[in-house]
């Protein structure tokens, strides 16, 4: 009997050592879509909605998934979507998918601006709950136009809500409900030339160079005038987000509507609120220090925030001139 105790008692212990420790890596939830290869005859898009990180380490500390939630947005003018006759997702889910069954999960297509919501809702302990890595369901595009999609070099991008990811679990050993934050959500290219995601971004392999007060970019040596001066905030050098992150490849959009300036490469996405005073990279909430902020039309960010977007870029700061490397 205390032979069993003794085992019990270690049991817990490892469990509980187990929940500690992989609190941080489990934390970072991955949600992406992956398209498969279009078929150039009927233009017809597989896309597998996938979830990664949440393994068997994450599983022991927060339990399960029991209610899931996003949106996600297409392009319209490059795709239809397959609905059902309600206006619901045509979601396909079997065996080898995450959620087992449609019965648990609610969809709305707006055809028109090209929004689909999701909602996968289970109770507590349920069964039917997540609780491991893969593919959560598929879903099916129409390109409009096979021709042209297929023979051209064009993406057209699946971008999700950055405010809509909603995650929550309940660990039953513990009874205890977690809302899990800072889920990491990848916006995706589809198109006729996928590959496998890697969710690795691409090489950039350029050096930038901003000074204070100094209305020039250098970018690998070669100067570029602009109209926008970085200064300096709080002892940090404040620079124009477009001209730094048009630099580094990123392709930038303003939204006058929602005060949101986006910004987009492969596997990763900008986005800056400055109507809420927000900043997301892949619809995860950074924490900023110094926030960016709107002068004369022109939205200013610390120059360090590259390092956020990409963690093996280098910034060198020398008084009131900063130099940049991104590999």
């Amino acid at each position: 009997m205390k032979l069993k105790k003794c085992v019990s008692s270690l049991i817990v212990a490892v469990m509980m050592f187990s929940m500690i420790s992989v609190n941080a890596v489990s934390e970072n939830l991955k949600l992406y879509l992956e398209p498969q290869i279009m078929n150039d005859t009927t233009g017809y898009l597989d896309v597998k909605v996938n979830m990664k990180n949440f393994d068997a380490a994450g599983h022991l500390t927060y339990g399960d998934i029991y209610h899931l939630g996003f949106s996600f947005t297409y392009d319209t003018n490059a795709f239809s979507i397959n609905t059902c006759e309600d206006g619901s997702l045509d979601v396909a889910v079997n065996e080898n998918t995450l959620i087992k069954s449609i019965d648990v999960i609610k969809t709305k297509v707006d055809a028109e601006k090209g929004i689909v919501d999701f909602e996968f809702d289970v109770p507590k302990s349920s069964e039917n709950s997540i609780g491991s890595d893969g593919t959560l369901f598929n879903f099916t595009l129409k390109s409009k136009n096979v021709r042209e999609f297929w023979n051209s070099f064009d993406k057209y991008p699946i971008r999700f809500d950055y405010k809509s990811i909603r995650v929550n679990t309940y660990n039953y050993l513990v009874s205890k409900e977690y809302e899990l934050k800072n889920v990491i959500a990848y916006d995706c290219n589809v198109g006729a030339y996928n590959k496998t995601d890697t969710l690795e971004p691409k090489s950039v392999n350029k050096t930038v160079e901003f000074s204070a007060d100094s209305n020039y970019v250098t970018v690998d040596g070669e100067k570029t005038e602009t109209d926008a001066k970085p200064y300096i905030k709080d002892d940090m050098l404040m620079v124009p987000v477009r001209y730094l992150v048009e630099n580094i490849g990123m392709e930038i959009e303003w939204s006058g509507e929602e005060m949101l300036a986006s910004a987009y490469a492969d596997y990763i996405t900008l986005k800056i609120s400055m109507m809420d005073n927000k900043t997301y990279i892949n619809a995860a909430l950074v924490d900023m220090k110094t926030m960016p902020e709107e002068i004369d039309g022109r939205i200013y960010v610390p120059v360090t925030i590259v390092s956020k977007l990409y963690p093996f870029s280098t910034c060198t700061v020398d008084g009131d001139t900063a130099v940049i490397y991104v590999p």
